[in-house]
Formats: structure tokens, sequence, C-alpha cells
């Protein structure tokens, strides 16, 4: 006969297993030993997706951070170009696959940052208009590229899309004394210095507070420029804190005026 023997109920570790074999006169022949290891059940990997943020797919810019049942008014956001970004601990994983159910079905795969549901090139959102309704959305960080390896902690949103206007308010002589946002001009754009000369279309004054944003949403730099009065340009020298060529912004804000320069690091 052939001995079939089972072992149940081992924590992980090592161990070693004798046979003995007793003949019909009840003499044991010599034990024949062997080594099992029980390797530790499989664990998550340490990755997890914290949140989710809103972006701007015209601006590549971030619009606000979603929240549970967050509804999204196209009639109020700054725009109708949308994508949305995962946002992960720890900031880059091996990859983020994303599901999304409801008025719109959708699955994708990201394998670099920024990890976005509707796909990016270099952190140029690709767009997507919500049809209006309600969805959910999971996005689950792997080891791996491409949902490869072990998986992290998921997050899942509920979310649903509306378009109202928003009742009009009438214009008070504060709100109508605001300028528009000043445009500005960066030049040469790419640079392989990090050295940018902003020209002002409209004349500046006064302190410029600058914040400098990668292209996965990072601050790698912020300041403030002084701007003698009448001020049209004004050079900035950012070779160091631009960390390697890409795409990165500038967001730039005075006492009356905002505003987001893309800049090019070559």
């Amino acid at each position: 006969t052939v001995a079939s023997p089972t072992v149940s109920g081992l924590v992980a570790g090592s161990y070693v297993f004798a046979l003995v074999v007793t003949d019909s006169k009840g003499l044991p022949s010599s034990p024949s030993s062997v080594t099992v290891t029980v390797n530790p059940a499989p664990t998550s990997s340490g990755q997890q997706v914290v949140s989710f943020t809103l972006i701007n797919a015209d601006s590549d810019q971030p619009i606000r951070q979603l929240v549970a049942n967050d509804v999204l008014n196209l009639a109020t956001l700054p725009t109708k170009n949308l994508n949305i970004r995962a946002n992960t601990s720890p900031t880059s994983v091996g990859s983020v696959t994303f599901v999304l159910s409801g008025a719109v079905s959708k699955t994708q795969t990201e394998t670099a940052a920024p990890y976005a549901l509707f796909a990016d090139a270099g952190g140029n959102y690709y767009a997507w208009t919500p049809p209006l309704g309600s969805y959910s959305l999971k996005a689950t960080p792997y080891s791996g590229g491409s949902g490869s390896g072990t998986a992290g902690t998921a997050l899942t949103l509920a979310f649903s899309v509306t378009n109202q206007a928003a009742r009009p308010a009438a214009l008070t002589t504060a709100t109508a004394a605001v300028a528009a946002p000043a445009a500005v001009e960066a030049y040469p754009n790419p640079s392989a210095s990090g050295r940018f000369h902003l020209a002002f279309r409209a004349a500046a004054a006064g302190p410029v507070a600058y914040e400098l944003i990668s292209a996965v949403g990072a601050t790698v730099g912020q300041g403030t420029l002084s701007l003698p009065a009448g001020s049209s340009e004004q050079v900035l020298e950012l070779g160091g804190r631009l960390p390697a060529p890409g795409l990165y912004y500038l967001q730039l804000k005075g006492q009356r005026f905002s505003t987001t320069v893309k800049l090019i690091k070559q």
C-alpha cells in the first residue's frame, strides 16, 4: 500500500517530517526525512489610494478633492472638460486600475503618475465631459505595472453629475472693481536653463506670489516677486527648482490678478 499522510493547520515556518515503516515482523526501517516550508499568506503591498482629485483638463490644474456622495454641477464648474486623478500613498506605485460604473462605464489602468481615470500624456490630461447621472468609482493600486503584482488598499467613491444653473446675483461695487485675471506670457518657453522672462500684458506693481507645481501636482518651489510700479516684464530664475525636464505650472497671484502659466523645461 501507499501511505498518503496529510497535515493541516500549520503556521508559517519550516517543519521536518520523518517517515518510519514497520514490517510484518515489527522491525522498523531507518527514518526518511523531508523538510517542508510553510510560507505566510500574501498580504497587502502597503500601497493605497487615499483620495480623488477633480482635474480641469483645459488648464491641467486641480479643481478640488472629491468627497463621498459629491455632486458635480457642470453649470458652476470652471469647465466641462474634466478628468479625475487618483492620489496614492506612497505617491508612486506600480500601477492603478480604475473601474467606473453608472451613467458611463469605464476601466482604465495607469502605470505612471499622474494616475488619471481618462488618461493623460505626460501630465496633459485628456478631457471627459461626464453625462448627467450617478456614478461609482473604484481605484486599486498594484505593486507591479499594468495591474500586476499585489493589490493594495482600494478606494471607492460615489458621486453624481448635474447641470443646474446658479441663480444670478447682483454685482456690487466691490466685485465690479475687481480686474479680470492678468494675462502673462513666458519666454523662452521651452527653456533649457530654467530662466524665463515673464511678460505682463497689463502693467503690474507690488508683490506677486508665485508657486511652481509639477505635472503630478507637487509643489517644487515658491516665492515672491517684487514688481516696481508700471512693470511689464520680470526675469524669473527657476533652474535650480526644476528637478527634471517636463511640464510645470507657475501660479501667480498679485494684488489684483491671479493666473497660471504653463512652463516647459527642456
